[in-house]
């Protein structure tokens, strides 16, 4: 306390910007004069000494057997822990270690090893290394690739894609060959636009800045948890494989479909296409509120190796051939008739009174499916989230009052979709009223779902003859300038 603060030379100092090394009390610093003034004493340096030994990266070793490293340790003020970056330049064995003690929080990058002692250790690897025993998480908002491709010397771009595009590209395709071979063989379609989008946000990834993650890997990946895994898409979730696409399950495989399943195979001539096979217990297929047909342009077998072939109807049974003949069983009567001749043999003919026999039907269970709904309650693109958080709502699906509460603090509205419901009716606090139509599908111009799913409004710029494509709607152009599409603004 007997002498004036002493300021501390750094190698870089400016206005709060610099180094920043600040000597703590026991350290031994060495004292220079300014222009020899014993008033303007300032620290050169910091000196090691026999109490302050130099720092043992990695804490292992010490000199001179560690001589080929370099770095700064820090230590943790009134503790234990500390912070290392660590620079090893042992020859055919270069390596950088960026370290915290808290968590073993490690990026270790170049040759690996264990902590060096006395200039030797252990290899671990080559490359990269980032880890902790705490959490961990990687955030990239305009996107993020995930790659295996090589790219020798880092001498290419930062995302070059070529294998993923391709790939990308080649699913797409088989993806719409197949769905237009089965639209032309009456099979349903498949709604390639979402994949589509995909495919032209990855191809333009530089020049625009959709948050898409791409993980691709030339010879393969493994994805794997001894617990549940979970895959889940807002929209399509579509699998292609160039070649087989297998499901193995240990024990059951179930598929919940909420509106529509169709299964097409495109097949080869004179093989079996398709198979459906139980190798033990019942198979049961079943249309609880429709229609069942099947049919086949050839022969059509139906076969009980060990027991029973029964065919019930409740109204009628109707066996029908071409050229007119047919059996019609219905009311409790039978008619054989036909334009030509009926032949019955057999060793002896039977003609009693009047029998009947009851046959139990099988009732279905009249269950109407939900499915998740979420209504996003911003006031446009860009809005504040949280404007509408806490606000009392009533929610009505057409006409009868569904649910009531209080809107989260997502600012979203998440309801239970009845299947049918052709209309949702939300009324706030505040007296406003919302009517929400359901429909299964958006008219109109490709991309308008998802636009006004994100809150662009459809306001078209001129009269509306003169609006034809999207890229004429305001909308759109509202959308490119938002996400500073600079090449199709």
């Amino acid at each position: 306390r007997s002498s004036c603060w002493v300021r501390v030379a750094m190698p870089s100092a400016g206005a709060a910007w610099g180094h920043q090394f600040i000597p703590r009390i026991g350290q031994e610093v060495l004292i220079d004069f300014i222009e020899g003034d014993i008033d303007r004493p300032v620290v050169t340096g910091v000196l090691y000494n026999g109490s302050h030994n130099p720092p043992a990266f990695s804490s292992a070793g010490n000199l001179p057997g560690n001589k080929t490293l370099s770095g700064i340790k820090s230590k943790e003020h009134q503790g234990q822990g500390h912070n290392e970056l660590l620079f090893d330049d042992t020859p055919n064995q270069v390596r950088s270690r960026l370290a915290s003690s808290h968590g073993a929080t490690q990026l270790n990058q170049g040759f690996l090893t264990h902590p060096r002692a006395d200039g030797k250790a252990e290899p671990r690897g080559e490359g990269f290394e980032l880890r902790t025993d705490q959490h961990g998480a990687v955030r990239a908002a305009h996107g993020l690739l995930l790659s295996t491709e090589a790219q020798q010397g880092a001498a290419g771009k930062q995302l070059a894609r070529t294998h993923a595009q391709s790939q990308l590209d080649a699913a797409l395709a088989l993806s719409q060959s197949l769905g237009e071979v089965a639209t032309a063989q009456l099979a349903d379609s498949i709604d390639s636009e979402p994949q589509k989008a995909l495919d032209g946000h990855a191809k333009a990834w530089e020049s625009g800045k959709q948050p898409i993650l791409v993980a691709s890997a030339p010879a393969g990946i493994a994805s794997l948890t001894e617990q549940s895994q979970t895959l889940g898409a807002g929209t399509n979730l579509d699998l292609v494989a160039q070649r087989d696409l297998n499901h193995t399950a240990g024990r059951r495989w179930l598929a919940n479909v909420n509106q529509h399943l169709s299964l097409f195979v495109a097949g080869v001539k004179g093989a079996v296409s398709l198979k459906l096979i139980a190798g033990q217990g019942k198979a049961q297929v079943q249309a609880q509120h429709g229609e069942m047909e099947w049919t086949a342009s050839q022969d059509v077998t139906i076969t009980s190796s060990k027991d029973r072939i029964v065919i019930a109807a409740q109204q009628e049974i109707l066996l029908n051939v071409g050229g007119g003949a047919y059996i019609r069983l219905a009311g409790g009567n039978i008619d054989v008739h036909c334009p030509g001749k009926v032949s019955i043999k057999g060793a002896s003919h039977e003609m009693d009174g009047p029998a009947s026999m009851n046959t139990t039907h099988p009732s279905f269970p009249d269950n109407t499916p939900t499915v998740p709904l979420t209504l996003k309650l911003a006031q446009g693109p860009m809005s504040n989230q949280r404007a509408l958080t806490h606000m009392p709502y009533t929610l009505y699906a057409d006409g009868a009052q569904v649910d009531q509460g209080v809107i989260a603090e997502d600012s979203q509205l998440h309801i239970k979709h009845k299947v049918g419901t052709q209309k949702y009716t939300l009324k706030l606090a505040n007296g406003l009223t919302y009517q929400i139509p359901i429909v299964n599908e958006y008219a109109g111009e490709e991309g308008a779902g998802a636009l006004a799913n994100q809150g662009f409004i459809n306001h078209k710029k001129g009269t509306v003859q003169d609006v034809t494509q999207m890229d004429t709607h305001a909308r759109g152009f509202y959308h490119r300038l938002l996400a500073n599409d600079k090449e199709n603004g």
